[in-house]
């Protein structure tokens, strides 16, 4: 039977006291041991998880290059933060915003984007907030957005933000598919032994190809050649252009061909002036009548380097014999 107290047969219900659980107490890090794991954070990723990203190709001298950037993919992020603080030593939380549909263009139906924030905590360190974007029209937009926010929210603390350093990327060989052949060396700063040894990023260090292409000629150096011309004329710089299969100096395949041309075109100005002074002294009948011995029209109808170095070998010594004895 029950009793009026709600026991059975006289006897009480023993009743558990209720427990109340602390919460879980959050990480406490000195100031000391947060700049010890910041720097933990900094040291780059190891080389073998680093990828390519091939960002624009240009066709040069028959073969495709490509300017390509590293990147680590998001695990390669949640990975050190494991290893630093444990899975339960932080957290990201991450949203997805609407954004407008624009009108479409040729290429695109719509220009809609999809746009995604992540707040990254590191208890005991802190929190940082960033974005990531991607356009709609493609099928793994969010998680490509979301890696992106990750990744950038990541960098505030110094994770992985030395790949930053790498913005303008570096011109590498591609293979006939327009895809890269074998992944470039990576500076001594970008790996974690040279990191660790003191090697940093500086505007020095970091290859400025934006705008130019491994193997390409400098600016410089197709100027001057073009200032060649002025002192050849026409015929001879074009003749020695075609003589290395080129018809402008923006076409010349290296910079190796670029000096052979170079240096070829001094020597013939040199030859040119040689020329023109012998000129003066023998007159023009007579350099007519030694110009017509080579069975040439003008001085112009050279052949090559050697072919203008007899003729002007030839008026010197003309030139020499109307000298008085």
């Amino acid at each position: 039977m029950h009793g009026p107290n709600g026991s059975t047969n006289g006897h009480e219900i023993a009743i558990a006291p209720v427990t109340v659980l602390e919460k879980p107490k959050r990480a406490r890090f000195s100031q000391k041991r947060v700049k010890e794991l910041l720097a933990q954070l900094a040291i780059p990723f190891d080389p073998a998880v680093i990828q390519w990203k091939i960002v624009e190709s240009k066709r040069l001298a028959g073969k495709w290059q490509g300017r390509v950037i590293p990147y680590a993919d998001k695990l390669a992020y949640v990975h050190r933060l494991n290893d630093l603080f444990t899975s339960v030593g932080w957290t990201a939380n991450v949203a997805v915003h609407p954004t407008t549909i624009a009108p479409g263009t040729r290429d695109q139906r719509t220009a809609a984007k999809i746009i995604v924030s992540c707040h990254l905590t590191i208890y005991g360190i802190g929190s940082h907030s960033s974005t990531g974007e991607e356009w709609a029209g493609d099928q793994n937009a969010a998680t490509s957005a979301e890696a992106q926010a990750f990744k950038r929210a990541s960098a505030n603390f110094g994770l992985g933000l030395y790949l930053y350093s790498f913005f303008r990327g570096k011109w590498v060989l591609l293979n006939s598919s327009k895809q890269l052949a074998s992944p470039p060396p990576l500076p001594e700063w970008a790996t974690p032994a040279g990191w660790l040894a003191g090697a940093r990023p500086d505007i020095a260090r970091i290859e400025p190809c934006a705008d130019s292409v491994p193997g390409a000629v400098g600016s410089n150096v197709i100027r001057e050649i073009e200032a060649m011309q002025n002192d050849l004329g026409g015929l001879v710089y074009r003749k020695i252009l075609r003589q290395h299969l080129v018809f402008f100096p923006k076409d010349i395949p290296d910079p190796a061909t670029a000096d052979r041309i170079l240096a070829e075109m001094k020597v013939a100005a040199g030859l040119t002036l040689r020329s023109t002074q012998a000129i003066e002294r023998i007159g023009t009948p007579a350099f007519a009548e030694i110009v017509r011995s080579f069975n040439l029209r003008s001085i112009d109808d050279v052949s090559d380097l050697a072919h203008l170095e007899r003729v002007v070998l030839a008026l010197e010594n003309h030139a020499r014999t109307l000298e008085p004895s």
